[in-house]
């Protein structure tokens, strides 16, 4: 896991990161559900962007004022921080500006999936654009990109594009996205794939055993891509089972789970229990579970009591108690 704060203890199945990719496709198709048909002028798209930086950013900010409270904390007590490179602070203004994905920092600093978020508001910016274009159009974008680069990893002698984070992710983000806004208008096309349901269970399988079992990224990748698009047939064709609907209302946690795992982590297990309580092995192992729960407990208080509140007042919305359902917005 391109990660510089937790230890090595958390960082065992680097090829799960890949399932980032896996948001920017469901993002592509969401913004056309939501959005598509509410971002033709001026007014309407500066209102789709404050709403989007709406939800993104009182997160992203207040994760990044946590890492920087500890890097204070640390220098004032002395204790020593593992890379501390990756608390540089010159890039602060890339996760500020949210420009982090578009190599404006040469390394991982603070918040590292911050990256995505970065990326996924370049996508954004040029939402009105992709949906303007016909899906023909889009397909050429989606194979086109994927050539490029492809061609880009080849000639450059870069790591491969789908490990891309800080260094342009935002182009990592771009094919996955497209072809999220692809599935949207190709509902009725994806309905009739055969077998949709068996297919999504078997590649959802394939991914966990292929990840933790160190299989080459490329077909993991390609996974990833078929997951949803046979998810989705299942969905659309109401073949999915019962199981969907009571795992979706944990689809509203996803971003905060996201973003706040590894401050989590590195405060509860790298500084507290690794180094302070020098707790290890096994009890590592259940002091890991533990913290995964917790995980999960602050991130639901976090969107109910904070995020929602703040991207209701930042839209200008009406402020009311947030809801755990079904429903994204």
């Amino acid at each position: 896991m391109p990660t510089g704060f937790v230890s090595e203890a958390v960082t065992q199945v680097d090829a799960f990161v890949l399932f980032v990719d896996l948001f920017f496709i469901i993002s592509g198709f969401i913004m056309c559900y939501v959005y598509k048909e509410s971002v033709a002028t001026l007014p309407q798209y500066t209102t789709f962007l404050r709403k989007r930086f709406a939800r993104l950013i009182p997160l992203h900010y207040a994760v990044l004022l946590l890492y920087l409270s500890v890097l204070a904390i640390a220098t004032v007590f002395q204790v020593k921080i593992n890379h501390p490179e990756a608390f540089d602070l010159s890039c602060v203004p890339s996760h500020l500006f949210l420009t982090y994905a578009f190599n404006t920092c040469p390394k991982f600093a603070f918040n590292t999936p911050a990256w995505s978020i970065s990326a996924e508001m370049g996508m954004y910016i040029l939402f009105p654009l992709l949906i303007k274009a016909s899906v023909r159009s889009r397909t050429i974008m989606f194979v086109g990109s994927l050539v490029v680069l492809s061609l880009a990893t080849s000639h450059l002698n870069a790591r491969p594009w789908y490990e891309w984070t800080f260094d342009w992710g935002v182009a990592r983000a771009f094919p996955s996205f497209v072809f999220g806004t692809i599935l949207f208008d190709q509902q009725v096309s994806v309905t009739k794939l055969p077998f949709s349901s068996l297919l999504f269970r078997l590649f959802v399988g394939g991914f966990i055993l292929g990840a933790a079992f160190g299989m080459n990224e490329v077909p993991l990748v390609a996974m990833i891509y078929c997951i949803v698009l046979f998810g989705l047939a299942a969905d659309l064709s109401k073949a999915q089972g019962s199981i969907s609907p009571r795992l979706a209302p944990l689809g509203q946690l996803t971003y905060s789970i996201y973003m706040l795992h590894e401050p989590i982590l590195l405060i509860m297990v790298d500084i507290l229990a690794v180094k302070f309580l020098h707790i290890a092995g096994v009890a590592l192992n259940w002091t890991l579970a533990g913290v995964m729960l917790l995980i999960v407990s602050i991130s639901y208080a976090s969107f109910t009591w904070y995020e929602t509140p703040a991207r209701q007042w930042i839209a200008g919305g009406r402020r009311t108690r947030a809801a755990i359902s079904p429903a994204s917005s």
